[in-house]
């Protein structure tokens, strides 16, 4: 599985080349998934829309996979497998982001024996999502920002300065102890997205490849008139279109009523670019009745931007009024306000 896992790196610059779990999961699905093949046996669809709906990003890296396995193993592979191997994947990226936790530094009392039960139950519910860097009876703001942590966790009540989250907490860590946590540790993982979307939609998304009320009657006419400004322009060749729809005829990228994301694997732009389509009626996309495309085109360099953006696909079918508003037919600048709120 080192070429897959390396394909994936390629493709979305996420790099599970070194998680050994994965690859040995990997290698037990692909003997079934071989075995499969060979007695035209194809496993059952049971969720494989709700695993496309609700992880985007883990369902097109399974779609990858297949790719890639289709190209080793001369023969086509049956859609659900992508889900299935989506599965492998969502368990190694929650034991990647384990490792990503946030910087705590927590201010307790003297008294050491409450102190240790304090900090060791509140880590006991949170260790997956942060780690104490520090620890001190008192407050000292320099200090503090030196240990430079995202959030401060304190039974006294303090004040200070510092651009630093602080949660009071209590000694005893009650219920209310835990939703503050929990609700503090939740608005860091949205101003963490947040901040990071808003830095690359700026430019991503630009006017001359915004299209309002577009009129077409099947996908491959909305992706023939993204692209065909996109080539005009120098941004990608003249065989884009041809891999982009090479990608929908393995899975319709619609992942909504409402949104469709077309795009090409191993493709890359010349600049980063989202060519977008709000149309004047909707179009069977897949299993749904798409009003919203955006047809992404990544260079080489920015393949980062692939996970921030379905990151943010997956927030918006989460968020159905917000997505919406995303379809209804408005000018430019509205539309990024709508897409920046």
């Amino acid at each position: 599985m080192e070429g897959a896992l390396t394909r994936l790196w390629e493709v979305f610059g996420v790099d599970y080349r070194g998680d050994e779990d994965l690859k040995a999961g990997l290698k037990m699905h692909l003997h079934g998934l071989v075995d499969r093949m060979k007695n035209q046996v194809v496993l059952e669809d049971i969720f494989l829309e709700e695993i496309k709906q609700k992880y985007p990003l883990l369902f097109e890296m399974g779609v990858c996979i297949v790719d890639y396995l289709e190209e080793q193993l001369d023969g086509q592979i049956a859609d659900m497998e992508s889900g299935f191997i989506a599965l492998h994947l969502g368990a190694a990226s929650e034991r990647m982001d384990s490792v990503r936790r946030y910087r705590a530094v927590m201010i307790m009392p003297h008294n050491q024996t409450f102190s240790e039960m304090c900090e060791k139950r509140i880590m006991e519910m949170f260790k997956d999502r942060m780690e104490v860097v520090k620890r001190s009876y008192y407050f000292e703001e320099a200090a503090v920002e030196q240990a430079d942590p995202d959030l401060l966790l304190t039974t006294l009540s303090i004040e200070h300065k510092l651009d630093i989250p602080t949660v009071q907490v209590s000694l005893f860590v009650d219920s209310e102890t835990e939703v503050r946590i929990l609700q503090a540790l939740n608005r860091l993982d949205k101003n963490r997205f947040r901040l990071e979307f808003a830095s690359h939609m700026g430019h991503l998304l630009r006017r001359e490849h915004y299209h309002r009320g577009l009129d077409c009657q099947t996908p491959e006419e909305v992706i023939a008139c993204l692209c065909r400004g996109l080539k005009e322009e120098g941004i990608v060749g003249e065989d884009f279109q041809d891999i982009v729809l090479e990608r929908e005829r393995m899975s319709p990228t619609s992942f909504a009523d409402a949104l469709a994301v077309p795009h090409a694997f191993r493709a890359y732009a010349s600049r980063s670019t989202i060519a977008v389509a709000q149309l004047a009626r909707p179009v069977q996309w897949g299993a749904f009745q798409v009003r919203l495309v955006m047809l992404f085109a990544i260079n080489e360099g920015d393949r980062r931007m692939i996970k921030i953006f379905f990151d943010w696909v997956s927030e918006m079918i989460g968020r159905p009024e917000e997505l919406e508003k995303l379809t209804q037919e408005c000018a430019y600048e509205e539309f990024m306000e709508r897409i920046m709120g």
